[in-house]
């Protein structure tokens, strides 16, 4: 008899241990929405396109590369990258979402400043921006190349994977102790947290596995 009890409680015991250790993600983290009937197929074999005809700052081509870290978490979604060269018809660009690695001081009306690391702007398709809660179909990636806090090519990477993951309809973590704890007050650590990664932050340099469970809560499998 009091061998079952110690090993329920064992069990017990490791199952508390599993579950609290689980990040946890809910609908505040990630937007509704889908994608419009017209557009192509989305999110599964998106493919988005590099259209500046220069590399810049630290975002280069093995950067770029990391854009497949996204891949082989959900069978839902598959991301490919093409670059396009200088002087390729813009009738093309229909068919890609769209990567702009320039330097953001001025966009849609709005000037930035350098604090902004990246912008993802999303469109209907007649090209009007729309709400990130609302159907898209299409995105343009604005990378800031300007911007002094961008230091290392793994911060481009994380800045990179974090309007990507935007692209997939990931937002930014909100606060919330209930689904997240109390780590990093109440924000689960994260590659979706703005900012660049340092120590003793939710910001992580690359996906985690609160962004892999998002990712599968707003794809599935």
């Amino acid at each position: 008899m009091a061998k079952k009890t110690i090993s329920r409680f064992v069990v017990g015991l490791l199952v508390l241990i599993i579950t609290t250790s689980t990040v946890q993600a809910h609908v505040g983290d990630y937007w509704l929405g889908s994608y419009t009937s017209n557009a192509p197929s989305h999110p599964s074999d998106m493919q988005f396109m590099y259209s500046s005809s220069s590399l810049g700052g630290y975002y280069t081509s093995t950067v770029f590369g990391n854009i497949t870290d996204w891949n082989s978490i959900s069978s839902n979604v598959n991301l490919s990258l093409t670059y396009r060269a200088p002087g390729m018809p813009s009738s093309l660009c229909d068919q890609f979402y769209q990567i702009y690695n320039e330097s953001m001081t001025y966009l849609y009306g709005f000037n930035f400043t350098s604090q902004i690391l990246g912008q993802t702007c999303p469109t209907d398709v007649n090209g009007n921006s729309v709400s990130v809660n609302s159907n898209w179909y299409k995105v343009a990636v604005f990378l800031n190349t300007s911007s002094p806090y961008i230091t290392s090519s793994a911060q481009a990477k994380k800045v990179f994977l974090h309007e990507i993951g935007h692209c997939l309809k990931l937002a930014h973590p909100v606060s919330n102790t209930t689904y997240h704890g109390t780590l990093y007050g109440g924000l689960p650590y994260a590659i979706m947290n703005q900012g660049i990664p340092a120590s003793g932050t939710a910001v992580a340099p690359t996906i985690q596995q609160h962004d892999i469970d998002n990712l599968l809560g707003r794809w599935g499998t």
